[in-house]
């Protein structure tokens, strides 16, 4: 099996990150000007009290400047998994009217759970102005680990679902677990391709538990003890309670279904997780959740933002 991926070596990018474009601004009427134009959308909703912070231990603070214009890059995890981010991002259809979580800029309604990640508590600290006409994606809880709550047993967070996904895709293909993390870092292609592999294989087994083993279609219970027989000594309980799940689903589904279907109804369905989008003309913060957006933002030591007139 794990010939089949022999050609990725030649394809899949190496983990890094990109670095975002920072230009700083010293001068209060080119402050002041950027309120008025590309970010008085932001801008006036700050005014109302509907801020967005950002906390940060990377962006260099003189005492002179007064904000800077941030440009994110996408960025792929160098030291973590990618899986979640990228499903997200560039394959699950539900989330193709949210913002790329891989391109966006990262923040908070929530000014403690911001200064948590400062440097320091005035000077890491920022008021976060995105573009006019920018989208913000909010999430139901005040970091995107803890949004999705219908997780398997034993799964508690999206760290959790990245580490046991990988583990099962490995299970399944015989393919190392640091190559299937490579794959979430690369292309689309090859990410739906290692999908299309499992659903095979998948089928395969499904085949065998019903002509090999006279397994009723229908018996999940059966299909059940049937895959948990062969992947005893291989799969922890996170793993086993998530290929629970797809068979149970898969069944539903009269076989008529994808692991990539799957993951998106059952544990990545942003309408019942309460996922929700707003324009930042009207923006309303609930002062704790976590949000992410694309494009250029203007980001405002918060010391600063508190001595500003806003009147002008």
């Amino acid at each position: 099996m794990s010939n089949i991926f022999n050609y990725f070596d030649n394809v899949i990018l190496a983990a890094a990150v990109e670095q975002a474009t920072k230009e700083r601004i010293f001068d209060k009427d080119k402050l002041n000007e950027l309120f008025n134009t590309q970010y008085s959308e932001a801008y006036k909703m700050a005014k109302k009290g509907n801020i967005i912070y950002r906390g940060s231990r990377v962006y260099d603070y003189s005492e002179k400047m007064l904000g800077l214009i941030y440009t994110p890059k996408e960025r792929v995890s160098e030291n973590t998994s990618n899986v979640y981010t990228k499903l997200l991002s560039d394959i699950f259809k539900s989330w193709q009217k949210f913002p790329k979580r891989n391109k966006s800029v990262i923040a908070s309604f929530d000014i403690n759970k911001a200064a948590g990640y400062a440097e320091d508590q005035g000077l890491g600290l920022y008021v976060v102005l995105p573009k006019n006409g920018a989208t913000i994606g909010i999430c139901p809880e005040s970091d995107i680990f803890d949004s999705f709550t219908n997780f398997p047993m034993h799964v508690y967070d999206a760290g959790d679902f990245n580490k046991t996904l990988i583990f099962v895709l490995y299970a399944f293909l015989k393919i190392d677990e640091e190559h299937i993390e490579k794959i979430f870092k690369s292309s689309n292609e090859n990410v739906l391709n290692i999908f299309n592999q499992f659903d095979k294989q998948f089928e395969l087994l499904i085949n065998e538990a019903f002509f090999k083993k006279n397994i009723k279609t229908d018996d999940k219970d059966l299909i059940h003890k049937f895959f948990y027989n062969k992947f005893e000594n291989i799969f922890n309980k996170r793993a086993h309670n998530l290929v629970k799940d797809y068979i149970n689903f898969y069944i539903s589904k009269n076989r008529q279904s994808s692991l990539l279907e799957f993951l998106e109804i059952k544990y990545f369905n942003p309408v019942k997780e309460k996922f929700k989008i707003q324009k930042i003309k009207n923006l309303v913060t609930n002062n704790y959740s976590e949000v992410w957006f694309e494009g250029s933002c203007v980001l405002i030591p918060l010391k600063i933002w508190e001595t500003l007139n806003h009147d002008f």
